[in-house]
């Protein structure tokens, strides 16, 4: 049988052609694939912006219904939905008693002229947390504001009840030791002092598991003072492992430029440590002032975050699941921002309370 050049060069072209053929539509497959996990991703990614945004304006609705202004709304929403949760509850309670929400907040007037329109796209679309801010940090009057909070712990006091003469004997005590140990942590009598606020503590503690075992209640266990003194002492003491001094204004004295975040990161330490002290007691009170606390300490520590990222300052790029290992294994230092593309992460070193991790996230959106 002879061979056939003409009938193996046609032959062997055919199957070339099926193979270009196939390997054609195997690309085109894969293009198309391609396109549609981009596509998805990109419908998903609109959509919840577009929840987002929907849940943002519907918490300002919420909340300027209330009664808080459109300012204050703005605020509480930027601060995310447990934030959002916790003021909502709270304007509840204030109207049921006949009072003005507005009133519990001291929010500084520098962000007054932002509509809350702006501030619900701002809040989903920025990424910037320059705007943000707007919580007053400091304490304009220590009477009416409890320390580094943006609470008017005055008016919540005569809505949310007053603690009665037994308890308000536990608070007084407890306010003049916190008092003590704010001025100077260490101070020589400072082991004494505070084995007897531990005592003191256990106490009122027994006393409110037997009420509530008995009644099915809880009341108020904290006076205004007393409140403020213990967030001022836990600070006062939080700070001083930075190099801090709390000043008489809660002003930090020897802060140097660049390390407010630090300060920030001292008071979710200080919220950690209340947490855990009122843990039995469940006051209303200082948890509203703990809460305050910590809303103001994760704002600074955005403002932070993207400031760090935006400044051209080298930010760690890591997976999430990256950054999440090396936090568990205390790799980073404390004050340390990744970036994974989606999140911007800021290593704490202190447990939060709310997410129980050693770290606060912020998304960008993209």
């Amino acid at each position: 049988m002879a061979f056939s050049l003409q009938g193996f060069g046609a032959g062997f072209a055919s199957k070339l052609t099926d193979r270009l053929d196939e390997e054609r539509q195997r690309q085109e497959k894969l293009q198309d694939e391609a396109t549609s996990i981009a596509t998805r991703q990109r419908l998903a990614k609109q959509a919840k912006r577009e929840e987002e945004k929907r849940i943002a304006e519907e918490t300002i609705g919420m909340l300027t219904t209330l009664g808080y202004t459109e300012n204050q709304a703005g605020v509480i929403a930027k601060n995310g939905k447990l934030a959002s949760d916790f003021w909502v509850n709270a304007g509840q309670q204030m109207l049921l008693k006949g009072g003005d929400p507005s009133t519990l907040l001291d929010i500084s007037s520098k962000n007054a002229t932002t509509s809350p329109e702006n501030v619900a796209t701002e809040t989903i679309e920025a990424g910037e947390p320059a705007t943000i801010g707007g919580i007053t940090t400091k304490v304009k009057d220590f009477n009416n504001n409890i320390s580094g909070t943006n609470i008017n712990l005055d008016v919540y006091k005569e809505f949310f009840g007053t603690p009665d003469k037994i308890e308000s004997t536990f608070s007084s005590a407890l306010a003049k030791i916190s008092q003590k140990l704010a001025r100077d942590p260490e101070r020589e009598d400072a082991d004494a002092l505070r084995q007897e606020q531990a005592a003191l503590l256990a106490d009122l503690e027994k006393m409110k598991e037997a009420e509530r075992e008995k009644t099915g209640t809880n009341t108020e266990s904290y006076t205004l003072s007393g409140v403020s003194t213990a967030v001022r002492e836990v600070r006062s003491n939080a700070l001083s492992r930075f190099g801090f001094k709390l000043g008489l204004n809660d002003t930090i004295d020897n802060m140097e430029s660049g390390q407010e975040y630090l300060a920030d990161i001292a008071n979710l330490s200080a919220v950690s440590q209340l947490t855990t002290r009122n843990e039995k007691i469940q006051s209303e009170s200082m948890n509203f002032a703990i809460r305050g606390l910590y809303d103001n300490a994760k704002v600074g520590l955005a403002d932070y975050a993207f400031e760090q990222k935006n400044s051209g300052k080298t930010v760690p790029a890591e997976t999430a699941q990256q950054f999440v290992d090396k936090a568990k294994a205390n790799q980073y230092r404390i004050g340390t921002v990744v970036n994974d593309g989606t999140n911007l992460y800021v290593y704490t070193g202190y447990t939060d309370p709310i997410t129980k991790m050693p770290f606060m996230i912020f998304p960008m959106v993209q």
